[in-house]
């Protein structure tokens, strides 16, 4: 609790700064360019628009010389294509920036928050990450971004051992996490990205808790978890205030899922953290630009790229970033929708992955028109995926074998809403493509998961299941 304490006085200077910047983001846009060696805005613009493609070759160059970089970090991306990100000591200030600001606010608003323990989210990396390098690849837990150079102090706050868990492995983690958790009764706050690894740590639970409850010391905490409600969370954790994590986009059910799960409990719907950088915080209520820590443009559909000052509310954008991590003008491929202003900062929402269209016959089917139709079609369907057929004739609905739905029922639902869509339809009656094909998988939602993390070659913590699953990402069918 001292911990706690210390870390949200050390936050105080980032959120003085924030709450400052918000009413005029236009100079603390200009401040920032000054650092990265810019005047201004025009001087920033002589340079073209950047991708992935565009900084792989100097990201290659770090990675046998040892320079230029403390560490690359793995994207969390939706696809297998991974992505090694320059962090430096300037990107980890730029990140504090940020947190300082959401920590400061989140325990000012909620100070119970202090007088207990946290739980955020650590898993160890894929075997893959220990890959020849010259330079450190990845975080061992969230404290290196959390905390920058107070990164021990926030680790002395989690209530899960961060060395434990790296020493049980990719396989054991999961039942040292569940453990700890179970031993933590003064659990406060709970902090993951997506919200289906609190639904893993759960289902563990549940599934195992004949042996993990012999692996519990004896004593009073053990003699309350015989008599609780192991699905309940409220009933595991009496204290619990506050679960944050991602709750847009395709995370969107999932968040439903876990919210109905918790009553009492308060959802705290995180902003867009990228490897990259950070676009929007928790804050206020609301997820206003990370104004503090780096440069922002916002490109239109027309091609136009606008400061944060100048973006129109209700409209969608492309983020472009310029970070103290080798990013210059970089397309960092996430689409947001801005949805007010605090004070004259923009506040945004994610969409969507630039480009994340799935697209066999003209259909033009999008992650955001997949959940949205996911929702009005299945109202429950924390799990369900839309997966285009190995032929690549039409698509087919895929329930997890723990999903609740029937999984004729639900593609026959599904089905019809997919017909108002209008390319999906005129693509159905012209025969290009098949009819949603019902497929259930033998695969719980725990266990696509943990499935999708082994396949994209990522920590289970990072990945983002998503509402569309790629082709070739391989489920085994069930009869139904």
């Amino acid at each position: 609790m001292l911990a706690l304490h210390a870390w949200n006085l050390a936050c105080q200077l980032g959120l003085r700064r924030f709450r400052a910047a918000l009413g005029n983001p236009q100079h603390a846009q200009v401040e920032r360019m000054k650092r990265y060696g810019f005047v201004n805005g025009a001087a920033l613009r002589t340079l073209p628009l950047t991708t992935w493609d565009d900084l792989a070759p100097q990201v290659e160059r770090m990675r046998r010389s040892g320079v230029g970089a403390t560490r690359l970090v793995p994207t969390s991306g939706s696809t297998a294509v991974r992505k090694l990100i320059p962090w430096t000591p300037e990107l980890g200030q730029e990140f504090g920036a940020a947190i300082a600001a959401w920590i400061g606010d989140t325990y000012a608003r909620q100070p119970a928050l202090m007088d207990g323990v946290a739980y955020w989210s650590i898993t160890p990396p894929p075997p893959s990450s220990t890959e020849s390098s010259a330079i450190p690849i990845g975080f061992d837990d969230d404290s290196a971004y959390l905390g920058g150079r107070w990164s021990a102090l926030v680790s002395s706050t989690f209530a899960v051992d961060a060395a434990r868990i790296r020493a049980a492995g990719e396989v054991g983690f999961l039942d040292e996490t569940c453990r700890g958790l179970l031993l933590t009764e003064n659990l406060r706050l709970i902090s993951v990205w997506h919200p289906s690894l609190v639904e893993v740590l759960l289902s563990r639970m549940h599934q195992r808790r004949e042996e993990l409850m012999q692996s519990l010391p004896r004593g009073q905490r053990r003699r309350d978890l015989e008599r609780i409600d192991w699905q309940d969370l409220t009933s595991l954790w009496p204290e619990l205030r506050l679960v944050s994590c991602w709750a847009d986009g395709p995370a969107k059910a999932a968040c439903d899922s876990l919210a109905a799960r918790m009553p009492g409990v308060h959802l705290q719907a995180k902003g867009l953290l990228a490897t990259e950088g950070v676009v929007s915080i928790p804050f206020a209520g609301t997820h206003p630009l990370a104004i503090t820590s780096h440069v922002y443009e916002f490109l239109d559909d027309h091609g136009t790229c606008w400061w944060p000052h100048e973006v129109a509310v209700g409209l969608e954008y492309e983020v472009i970033l310029t970070t103290g991590g080798h990013l210059r003008r970089y397309r960092l491929g996430d689409r947001v929708q801005v949805t007010g202003l605090l004070g004259a900062t923009p506040c945004l929402r994610f969409l969507r992955r630039h480009n994340a269209v799935s697209d066999l016959a003209g259909e033009k089917l999008d992650e955001t028109v997949i959940a949205d139709l996911l929702n009005q079609a299945l109202p429950k369907s924390a799990g369900v995926a839309l997966q285009p057929r190995a032929d690549h004739t039409g698509y087919r609905l895929v329930v997890p074998s723990d999903s609740r739905l029937d999984a004729r029922t639900a593609t026959v639902a599904m089905e019809s809403q997919l017909l108002t869509a209008h390319h999906y339809a005129l693509a159905r009656t012209l025969g290009q493509l098949q009819p949603l094909e019902a497929y259930p998988v033998s695969e719980t939602s725990a266990e696509i998961l943990m499935l999708l993390a082994a396949w994209r070659h990522q920590r289970l913590g990072d990945v983002k299941p998503s509402v569309w699953l790629p082709a070739e990402f391989p489920l085994q069918r069930r009869s139904s």
